[in-house]
């Protein structure tokens, strides 16, 4: 699964038309939290996820409508939580209230190449959009990158200004005008560095980019970098020499959030890539073997830099095959990355309440067969 902004660039280049359609409030259970993003093109193709697959085929319809309409977005509520017979109906889906947002993408085309380039260099994204309050703030957008304006639409510079240059994606009010906005902070494309690409190494890419992960492959033997090796949509191969200056210089293109796990089976690489990984102060380390082989070649490691090494890696859940021990990495880069704290709604967050405004005419209707409630 690529990142969804990664897709929004590749339907923008063929020349597709693309509605986003984020979750921007949730009340009771729900399948994903605000934040959440999918992309419709003209086709009706989607890419990402929203619900279980109870939504979707509406989504798409209404993505659809709103590109036949001259109107910059559209705000629709599923209602299941604050109805007054939860179970009056086919009882799928989940128990609660969803408000989902759809906004044309023609407005940030123009800036493709710096979303392309903020994409790749992991710096501060963030969109938003007027959806109520005075009316000639209502539509209003802007783009920013690291906290600076790439675009703001013409005329309201004034009120941009005057918000806060950052923040968490979800509704907000501005309390001078009055105006509720919706910022988007878009999430990182997520990314996994393993030193070594040898046979076990398969599974791994398979499960991570299965989740979204970019996979960066590294090893000094080019038959193991061959791209036909990897079958995965979302892979970057390094030729990776055995010495300390190429690791280096790799790893200072990176986060120190992005999770590195060593794995190549061989001890010299291993200690080389894990020496550099430990430098960079990369928060994740994996180390494939167990204890006894890392004290071969890392007995020099101090308490604090120890704290962050992983050996054996992957969690333990009696893993024996590739594929088995593949899957404990993947979950345990995954667990590490969304600890609480660390990812916007990840339950440790207080969840936003709707306003209830649906028809109650509507209430017990399947979901499917709602209006929702447009407000753009």
């Amino acid at each position: 699964m690529m990142h969804v902004y990664r897709q929004l660039l590749a339907a923008w280049e063929a020349g597709n038309e693309v509605i986003l359609a984020s979750v921007v409030q949730t009340c009771g259970s729900t399948y994903r939290k605000v934040g959440a993003e999918m992309i419709v093109d003209r086709s009706g193709n989607c890419w990402g996820q929203l619900s279980g697959g109870c939504l979707e085929q509406d989504i798409v319809e209404r993505c659809l409508q709103l590109l036949h309409t001259e109107k910059p977005f559209q705000l629709v509520e599923y209602l299941r939580y604050s109805t007054l017979d939860p179970f009056a109906d086919d009882q799928s889906g989940c128990n609660g209230d969803m408000r989902i947002l759809l906004t044309r993408t023609d407005w940030l085309q123009p800036y493709r190449s710096e979303l392309e380039r903020a994409l790749e260099q992991e710096l501060a994204i963030s969109h938003l959009i007027v959806l109520d309050g005075p009316a000639e703030l209502v539509g209003v957008r802007a783009f920013f990158i690291d906290g600076c304006p790439i675009h703001t639409d013409r005329g309201s510079e004034w009120f941009i200004q005057s918000l806060p240059a950052s923040g968490l994606s979800g509704l907000s009010t501005d309390e001078k005008t009055g105006a509720v906005y919706y910022r988007q902070q878009v999430p990182p494309i997520r990314k996994l560095l393993l030193a070594g690409a040898g046979n076990d190494t398969i599974p791994v890419v398979r499960f991570a980019t299965a989740i979204g992960y970019q996979v960066h492959l590294c090893d000094f033997r080019s038959a193991y970098l061959e791209p036909n090796r990897f079958a995965a949509a979302d892979v970057v191969l390094h030729q990776i020499g055995r010495n300390r200056n190429d690791w280096d210089g790799l790893l200072a293109r990176f986060s120190p959030h992005t999770p590195f796990v060593a794995m190549s089976h061989h001890l010299e690489y291993d200690r080389l890539s894990v020496e550099a990984a430990l430098q960079r102060g990369l928060r994740y380390i994996g180390v494939l073997g167990n204890k006894s082989r890392l004290r071969l070649f890392a007995a020099d490691i101090l308490p604090e830099q120890a704290e962050r090494i992983h050996c054996p890696v992957g969690l333990p859940i009696g893993a024996e095959t590739p594929e088995e021990i593949a899957l404990s990495i993947v979950s345990q880069v995954l667990s590490f990355q969304n600890r609480p704290g660390r990812r916007q709604g990840d339950g440790s967050e207080a969840e936003q309440t709707i306003q209830r405004q649906t028809n109650p005419a509507e209430r017990g209707q399947p979901v499917s067969q709602r209006k929702g409630t447009i407000l753009g």
